[in-house]
């Protein structure tokens, strides 16, 4: 999918400014370094986190909330996950 064609549909699904959850799956070294670049790409701090341990504590599946200015933002902010080492899927 196109970036703008991306953006339409993020458009067409959520209202900026506004809310919107990422949600990713790390291994436990990545998670700080995970929440620290999405926030700096986002520019603000989150305004909630939730952490899901496996039994093993091998992973942990993070809902990240920020309130998001735009659509470009989104997109911004999942290319960066993208590019964190330990980041095992993008949701």
């Amino acid at each position: 999918m196109e970036r703008d064609q991306a953006i339409e549909l993020l458009e067409e699904q959520h209202t900026f400014p506004g809310p919107f959850q990422f949600r990713f799956i790390v291994v436990p070294e990545a998670r700080e370094p995970a929440i620290l670049a999405l926030s700096e790409v986002i520019g603000s701090s989150p305004d909630e986190v939730i952490e899901s341990w496996s039994r093993t504590k091998k992973y942990c599946a993070l809902r990240i909330t920020f309130t998001v200015a735009n659509a470009e933002k989104v997109l911004d902010g999942f290319a960066c996950i993208g590019t964190i080492e330990g980041v095992r899927l993008q949701m």
